[in-house]
């Protein structure tokens, strides 16, 4: 890990506070404690909006600039974006202000002076975690997919659950679409456990029943045709029925009960589409004058595109202010959050996004929150976090600095806290290093205390927070999923200051713990930098971790086409670009080529590619990870099984075998790829879902012995030891 300069931040004044200036919060320039505004909430709102359309407007408009071509306004180009950079900047600091007439008091942990963080609901006595520790240290990580992730989750958690096994689980880690699955799990209190997963049929009971659907009201037949073809606009996408009658058969369980009843109710496009369709986006197609989202990968990037940019137009006044954002174009950036919250919080009672916050019972802190939240306009909804029978919940998402490198640095988000655990200082803003209380996430430092009252071993501090926009269990699931801004800041980082607001790519206020100086971010879809939420539990050195892979693809012979993903190979440091293994490297490449071949065993028996091995931790500073130590990791392949097929009724297994269908009908041969399921196709039938759960329960209850082995608790033999 990087080591943190400066950890304790700026020079205190003489109360031992932190101070702050309006436009640079916790410099030594002219030092003043920010205050709350005394104007009125419709005065306060009016500044707000007028203040935000102005940095929004100059930010975007300005954007452009840097796809004109240098000669076509020389010096004058230069001068331009500098102006509209510090105005823009000017702008931000002061919404931060106007942002919440009030502040709340939170804890922070920034990095020791070692370099080394801590963890709270192990090493902090007001947020620790009763029973945490007693629990075997093994940890479970879902990698993300969407649709396929969640559903195949929910599979492997109800094998554990089959087995007795996940209330001895220490940790649950998820990433994307397992977010959605865990972030409901965890909070929810209308079912017990083993409801919410609903119970594991064995393959001889996977009758399915066809489905009484009119396939043209299907969102990702539209969906489809958008993204391959370029055959249908936003609005038709909009202009799609926004529910249909289906069908639901008894094993997908009840409504607010049953996760998988959930899934195979979900049509989330249905909310995020039309609500982002007919906007913000429709307008960019119009004033870029080309047919933006629709675009092909190659024309995207060649100099046609650059010349669509009518810059004379778009620098002109009038063109100028459709660039500004309305209170509309704000409520339509949330909708892919709320869209998730709706289809798989809500039946729950979880759906509140905007004005809630989360807490653990049994901490000490636990009492403190509800006063402080409501203090802040958090408190409308207080969601528990059930510790006392399932593993801790870690979401990860990314931060994502367009302006800087257009690469993904790491942030977790918990129950108890968020954060990035890594100090970034070659790059503005800096990153990290430590954690801040849940609570106090998406907010400006208004002011910091030198020490807090837990010890010096935790490294802890008092901060005094203004909280400018949500940050709740919601936000954290949709962030964690954000698909689109993690495609567009992989492969076309140039579009992401045009499109991140009208594309719902989530901004927050981040103050990093060098500095303490708050600035705004991009957050993204955690798949960014670690699609499978490992590189969390290996900071936390867990000596034994299961990996679930909602892999996408078939496992071929060929060692380059073993994943669907980039991740498996470069947690092995064996991809083709030595920075990106510099990046994600944990593991010695001789593994790779071993647990392939582990795998390709399992398969060529017709068995679950499920395999354990022991694994020497490398040091990766980028990622905060030291190494030096064993780990176990169990892998789990989404993958067809001979085995579990041939178990199957004849008519589940004659569907699944079917001939894939012609056309693009990605929800009507979603059975015929099984379980391979597009990640697009996002509205699985109930027949899906419950034949893909229990597909990926069969994989650990068909592995018992492997499966209990992970929990016992021994010490890790050295890493050249045998496979298990």
């Amino acid at each position: 890990m990087d080591a943190v300069d400066n950890p304790t931040g700026a020079a205190a004044d003489g109360s031992g506070c932190q101070v702050a200036t309006a436009v640079n919060p916790l410099t030594e320039d002219k030092p003043t404690v920010l205050k709350a505004s005394t104007a009125s909430g419709t005065e306060t709102s009016a500044i707000t909006a007028a203040v935000h359309d102005a940095s929004v407007g100059l930010s975007k408009a300005f954007d452009g600039l840097d796809k004109v071509p240098a000669e076509a306004y020389g010096d004058q180009k230069n001068v331009a974006s500098t102006v509209a950079a510090g105005v823009a900047a000017e702008a931000r600091s002061l919404l931060g202000i106007f942002s919440h007439p009030h502040t709340t008091s939170v804890k922070a942990w920034p990095a020791r002076p070692d370099g080394t963080i801590c963890f709270p609901e192990l090493d902090d006595p007001d947020f620790a975690v009763p029973g945490l520790g007693d629990k075997a240290p093994i940890a479970v990580c879902i990698s993300g997919g969407g649709f396929r992730a969640t559903t195949l989750g929910l599979g492997w958690l109800r094998g554990l659950q089959h087995l007795g096994l996940l209330n001895r689980v220490r940790y649950l880690s998820v990433i994307s679409g397992a977010s959605w699955l865990g972030a409901a799990l965890s909070f929810q209190h209308k079912a017990d456990v083993s409801t919410f997963l609903g119970p594991y049929l064995p393959p001889e009971e996977c009758n399915l029943t066809a489905l009484a659907k009119d396939p043209t009201q299907d969102m990702t037949l539209v969906w489809g045709r958008c993204i391959s073809h370029g055959g249908a606009s936003w609005q038709v996408i909009g202009s799609r029925p926004a529910g249909r009658t289906l069908l639901l058969r008894t094993e997908v369980g009840d409504k607010g009960k049953s996760y998988a009843r959930a899934v195979a109710d979900a049509m989330p496009l249905f909310t995020f589409v039309p609500e982002v369709a007919l906007s913000p986006l429709e307008h960019f197609q119009e004033r870029l004058r080309a047919p933006l989202l629709l675009l092909s990968v190659d024309a995207a990037d060649n100099a046609d595109y650059v010349s669509a940019f009518d810059t004379d137009d778009l620098l002109q006044h009038d063109h100028l202010r459709t660039f500004l954002r309305h209170k509309d174009d704000v409520e339509a950036a949330r909708q892919w959050t709320r869209a998730m919250a709706e289809a798989f919080l809500r039946p729950f009672g979880l759906g509140e996004v905007d004005k809630s916050t989360v807490r653990v019972p049994g901490t000490k802190i636990a009492e403190k929150v509800t006063e402080r939240a409501s203090k802040v306009g958090r408190g409308n909804n207080i969601y528990d976090a059930n510790v006392k029978d399932l593993p801790f919940l870690i979401i990860g998402q990314a931060l994502l600095l367009p302006r800087a490198d257009a690469r993904f640095y790491p942030f977790e988000w918990t129950a108890l806290y968020g954060g990035c655990p890594v100090a970034y200082n070659d790059i503005h803003p800096k990153l990290g290093a430590g954690w801040t209380e849940t609570l106090g996430l998406n907010a400006q430092l208004v002011r910091k205390d030198t020490v807090a009252d837990s010890g010096p071993s935790t490294a802890a501090v008092k901060a005094e927070v203004r909280p400018t926009g949500p940050a709740s269990l919601g936000e954290a699931m949709g962030i964690s999923s954000a698909y689109l801004s993690l495609v567009i800041g992989e492969k076309r980082p140039h579009l992401l200051n045009v499109l991140k607001d009208a594309l719902g790519f989530q901004s927050a206020q981040y103050f990093n713990m060098q500095d303490w100086s708050t600035s705004e971010v991009l957050l993204s879809d955690g798949g960014g930098y670690d699609l499978y939420g490992i590189y969390p539990l290996l900071r936390r050195q867990l000596p034994n971790i299961i990996l679930f892979n909602c892999n996408g693809v078939p496992l071929l012979d060929n060692l380059k086409s073993f994943c669907s993903d980039k991740d498996l190979p470069g947690l092995f440091g064996c991809l083709d670009d030595p920075e990106a293994n510099r990046q994600r490297q944990v593991f010695k490449p001789e593994g790779f080529q071993r647990l392939f071949e582990a795998l390709r065993k399992k398969q060529a028996v017709g068995e679950a590619p499920v395999h354990a091995d022991y694994y020497e931790v490398l040091d990766n500073r980028h990622l905060g990870i030291k190494g030096g130590w064993t780990v176990r990791v169990m892998w789990v392949l989404n993958e067809r099984m001979a085995k579990w097929e041939a178990k199957l009724p004849e008519a589940t297994r004659k569907k699944i075998l079917a001939p894939k269908m012609q056309g693009l009908l990605p929800h009507e041969s979603t059975l015929t790829s099984f379980p391979y399921v597009e990640l697009l196709s996002m509205d699985y039938s109930p027949e899906l879902v419950s034949l893909l759960a229990n597909h990926a329960a069969w994989m650990l209850v068909s592995n018992k012995e492997l499966v209990t082995d992970m929990l016992r608790v021994t010490a890790p033999p050295p890493a050249e030891a045998a496979v298990v």
